[in-house]
């Protein structure tokens, strides 16, 4: 096969963390001027074939990637940022990277001048501050269909028009080739969504290769030449046949198919009888995620799960219900009869509902800490049950003895693989930490547990592991769970019904042996009032 004009091509691209592959066999090649449109659900691998294009450090300091990279023809080994964009590689990550107290023009003609620096061009601050600079960035932006002054601020500017100048900087470079973006539109409404779309489809016909990540199918349809599906780190579809790209066909791919072989581990469904918690034109302000709308009653014993692709609300209930984002609306809980209002997320745990989030080394754990600190940190925070003599409300001692025991205890009832209850938690499997996380909310007794991607980024075993422990949990003391996860096939193992949600809205509630069909329906579901049009 010609090389010719190809930009990038990737030969059995993969990546192990820790021996546990999530990424496998991807081989793709793309011209120039070619838009590939990348999805998957969160752990599918795009991030980490994105990182190792870009040269992310955490790939290098974790052992390497697996397969070939070429760029323009030549096999490259990146292994820093700095070596992808001296191949003319440029990322934009969903989070922006500008610097706020400065200009437009600084924030665009920066990068350019510290890589001209590293390559040993002479310069100085003096070259920097120039007319020119002012005006190149005028220019680039112009080229995405903006007209600012581009002696404004960051901190000045609205949030749509921030995405604008975060990619205005990444082609500045003339030697950009390749431009890799992740969920661009997160953040933007409708109408810039689409200027957007078609400014990146005019880059292309200039010539500029991109790579972009949405989760709205409809977004990746209208631009790309060619679309590559990823499902647990496998490439499951890889098209540039536009005239066969539908919604429908690009969800049962994103999804997947395998569900007649799906292994139940929850016994009996649970009967609808008494409403643990009721939501009632209920909002949440999460950013990047909000959820709209919601009018839904969750029952005593449920187990509910939360689905829909990333950016589109499956997360969002658990931070509002916890009181973590800002909300609007209403919603109660019912615990003995009894209706409780929730104001502070101090509350909520206290009155039984319980969160373990999906960012459990982000926020979920407290890396710097033991296993065992980790363990009774909600039995310490939030009762009183290793309490040796309590001072009123603030001063506690606690039971050393008791906590020893404890730990002791979930370490060898979860099967947590570790050298010790004082070996600090970061050191531990993904698959282990998660079993701290969910094993520490246990211990509280909740009477409703939230749950966000239990089993993202770990192996095959620990997943059903933890899907087992929530199934018991709920067979044994009655808990309602609600499951958030872009993984349906788990989902359908333990879950009664299925939310799926769409653009922030709740647009179908599944059973649990609904089919694959029914699935993808609901999850390419597309709203009368939206058009993206192809540009």
């Amino acid at each position: 096969m010609t090389m010719e004009n190809t930009v990038l091509k990737l030969n059995n691209l993969g990546k192990k963390f820790s021996g546990n592959s999530v990424l496998r066999n991807v081989n793709i090649e793309l011209k120039k001027g070619q838009i590939l449109g990348l999805m998957g659900v969160n752990g599918s691998g795009k991030s980490t074939m994105l990182n190792i294009i870009s040269g992310d450090h955490i790939i290098d300091e974790t052992g390497g990637y697996e397969g070939d990279v070429f760029i323009d023809g030549q096999k490259v080994k990146i292994t820093s940022t700095v070596e992808s964009q001296s191949y003319g590689i440029c990322m934009v990550h969903q989070e922006f990277s500008l610097l706020e107290d400065l200009s437009i023009w600084e924030n665009i003609a920066l990068p350019n001048y510290v890589m001209n620096s590293y390559r040993e061009i002479k310069g100085s601050m003096k070259n920097f501050y120039t007319e020119e600079n002012k005006r190149k960035a005028k220019e680039i932006l112009a080229r995405l269909g903006l007209d600012l002054d581009v002696e404004m601020k960051i901190c000045e500017l609205p949030i749509n028009n921030k995405q604008f100048v975060e990619i205005a900087r990444s082609i500045a470079n003339e030697d950009t080739k390749l431009l890799m973006l992740d969920e661009p539109t997160a953040t933007l409404n409708e109408k810039d969504s689409n200027k957007l779309l078609e400014q990146l489809k005019k880059l292309a016909d200039e010539g500029l290769t991109i790579i972009l990540v949405s989760h709205r199918i409809e977004e990746i349809i209208a631009v790309s030449d060619t679309i590559l599906v990823l499902r647990d780190g496998d490439p499951v579809y890889l098209s540039d046949k536009k005239e066969e790209f539908s919604r429908e066909k690009i969800a049962e791919e994103i999804i997947g198919y395998n569900y007649a072989f799906v292994e139940r581990f929850k016994e009996k469904e649970a009967k609808q009888e008494k409403v643990v918690l009721t939501y009632k034109d209920f909002y949440v302000a999460r950013k990047n995620e909000p959820i709209k709308n919601l009018n839904f009653d969750i029952y005593q014993s449920e187990i509910i799960g939360l689905t829909g692709m990333n950016g589109h609300g499956k997360n969002a209930l658990a931070y509002g219900t916890l009181r973590a984002d800002k909300i609007a609306g209403d919603f109660t809980f019912y615990k003995d009869e009894k209706e409780i209002k929730i104001n502070k997320t101090a509350e909520a745990i206290e009155s039984g509902i319980v969160f373990v989030t999906e960012e459990r080394r982000k926020n979920g754990l407290l890396l710097d800490k033991s296993v065992a600190e980790n363990i009774n940190f909600y039995l310490k925070n939030f009762s009183d049950k290793l309490n040796r003599l309590s001072i009123g409300n603030k001063i506690k001692f606690y039971d050393k003895n008791k906590e020893k025991n404890q730990a002791e205890t979930v370490v060898t009832k979860y099967d947590v693989v570790c050298e010790s209850i004082r070996q600090p938690i970061c050191e531990l499997s993904g698959g282990n930490q998660q079993k701290v996380a969910l094993a520490r909310a246990i211990l509280m007794d909740p009477d409703v547990l939230f749950i966000n991607e239990p089993t993202r980024g770990i192996d095959i075993k620990s997943k059903d592991n933890i899907l087992k422990l929530l199934a018991d949990l709920n067979k044994r003391a009655g808990t309602t769970i609600i499951l958030a996860s872009g993984d349906i096939e788990e989902m359908k193992k333990i879950c009664d019904r299925i939310c799926v949600f769409y653009e922030g809205e709740l647009v179908d509630v599944l059973k649990h042996d609904a089919d694959a069909e029914q699935f993808a329906r609901a999850f390419s579901k597309m709203r009368e009032e939206d058009s993206y049009e192809k540009v």
